[in-house]
């Protein structure tokens, strides 16, 4: 296992970058609380940018001031999930449109999704940010 010394003041947590084959107990993304010290768990085999989406996955939860805690119901807890999703989306879909000079007429959610190494089950929710984002600042459609 990898531990970085890059800590994130926005997550205050370690990054520790870990190898699956030896540690199976990790999940990629996992934030535990060792000793009173955060950390982020991150499988060292990953692309930079499903690294960078975890991260942003996480600075998700501390944007909303999300807390980690057992007792939670299982609907808080996927509403706490999705809300650091659409965080990471967000920053995603700013990403891509600075890639272009100009609001686009047109946006390939599909390749938007490829790009970032995205699973689709987040079309939806990319569909939907992109459509408020261009409405908003242009009127153009997906």
């Amino acid at each position: 296992m990898e531990r970085s010394d890059d800590i994130s003041s926005e997550i205050e947590a370690t990054i520790v970058y870990f190898n699956k084959d030896e540690h199976a107990f990790l999940r990629d993304g996992m934030k535990l609380t060792i000793k009173g010290e955060n950390y982020i768990f991150i499988e060292i085999n990953n692309s930079s940018k499903k690294s960078g989406n975890i991260l942003l996955h996480e600075q998700g939860h501390c944007y909303y001031g999300h807390t980690h805690l057992n007792c939670h119901a299982f609907g808080w807890k996927n509403r706490q999930e999705h809300e650091a999703n659409m965080y990471m989306l967000e920053k995603r879909a700013d990403e891509w449109l600075s890639k272009y000079d100009w609001e686009p007429e047109f946006v390939d959610i599909e390749a938007f999704l490829d790009y970032f190494e995205l699973d689709y089950k987040h079309y939806n929710d990319a569909y939907n940010i992109f459509k408020h984002i261009l409405a908003q600042n242009s009127g153009a459609i997906l």
